[in-house]
């Protein structure tokens, strides 16, 4: 018989190992396991509650886990609820019970007063339970300048320089939709430390940090995965990649990819639409004198369908990946 309840302490061990093996295929890979076991223990909110299982014969065959968040939603934050490490061992899997798990974990998080919930997949299962898709566009630009940036960059250092960063973070991305609150230092010099790619600090002339960007480069093209500078300063992007591209030794034209809501006054050459986030409406959300009473509403207020210059007003920095 199978048994659907929360994850035991001492179960923690065997579902480090659950998460591998179905996540690797079947290979038991210690590097997967590796990651399951910081994405635990790096998380300030980490609730065993939230890790939902289903156990026969003492296996734990399916699993769900709701990642507790706060995040900007309409320029305040709101509680969100995470949905990730969905898994079911392969011999198990067709028969309902990751379903059944997220049938729980959509009650738990209206017991809990969630307001939204948001994963990162394909509709199927999801959509038949009420999360919708939205579209994000990352703007992909060439880089043509030269290296004008007046101020100095550097590799950060996150042990020190959390506070700069953290609010430099909320300064910039609380006027977007759907970025994570980072209110915690153990947050940022634990998860962020662990997800981040590559974080520079941007310092003015009295070495204050005024901004930061995290990238990487490969097949040609700088990719931006998070930016944040203080709002005077929001307008050096192109200046900044411009120096990144001198920092990876390039002094040919090379692509740049970044979230379309970054404000780089830079040259369109094209958009990739992505519609991996999901969301839904787990308890309303007052915006001034209008609620927002369901998902369908929610999404409304979220998205454009501009065909012309597609946006979104979601901006999900992808350091915050569960």
């Amino acid at each position: 018989m199978v048994e659907y309840r929360s994850l035991r302490q001492e179960e923690l061990e065997a579902w480090f190992e659950h998460c591998a093996y179905v996540f690797s295929g079947g290979s038991n890979d210690p590097i997967l396991k590796g990651l399951f076991i910081n994405h635990y223990y790096m998380d300030p909110d980490r609730d065993l509650e939230g890790i939902l299982v289903a156990v026969e014969n003492d296996i734990i065959i399916s699993t769900v886990r709701i990642f507790y968040r706060k995040a900007y939603f309409f320029g305040k934050e709101v509680s969100v609820g995470g949905i990730g490490e969905v898994s079911t061992r392969p011999e198990y899997q067709g028969k309902g019970l990751a379903y059944r798990l997220l049938e729980d974990a959509i009650k738990q998080m209206k017991e809990r007063s969630v307001h939204i919930s948001m994963l990162r997949g394909t509709a199927g299962i999801y959509s038949k339970l009420g999360w919708r898709k939205t579209a994000t566009y990352h703007q992909i630009s060439k880089v043509v300048g030269e290296d004008e940036l007046p101020y100095r960059m550097r590799p950060s250092n996150l042990d020190r320089e959390t506070p700069a960063l953290k609010a430099i973070h909320k300064n910039y991305s609380i006027r977007f939709n759907g970025s994570f609150a980072r209110d915690d230092d153990y947050y940022w010099r634990f998860w962020v430390k662990m997800e981040g790619r590559n974080i520079w600090v941007i310092e003015d002339e009295d070495d204050q940090i005024i901004g930061y960007v995290s990238f990487e480069y490969k097949d040609g093209c700088i990719h931006v995965h998070e930016y944040c500078t203080l709002i005077p300063y929001e307008g050096i992007f192109e200046q900044v990649v411009c120096r990144i591209r001198s920092l990876i030794g390039r002094s040919e034209q090379v692509e740049v990819k970044f979230e379309s809501l970054i404000r780089s006054g830079m040259k369109v050459e094209s958009f990739d639409k992505s519609e991996c986030n999901m969301y839904m409406l787990c308890k309303p959300i007052t915006i001034g004198d209008q609620v927002i009473e369901n998902t369908e509403q929610l999404i409304d207020r979220l998205t454009s369908n501009d065909i012309v210059n597609p946006t979104s007003d979601i901006l999900f920095w992808g350091m915050d990946s569960f």
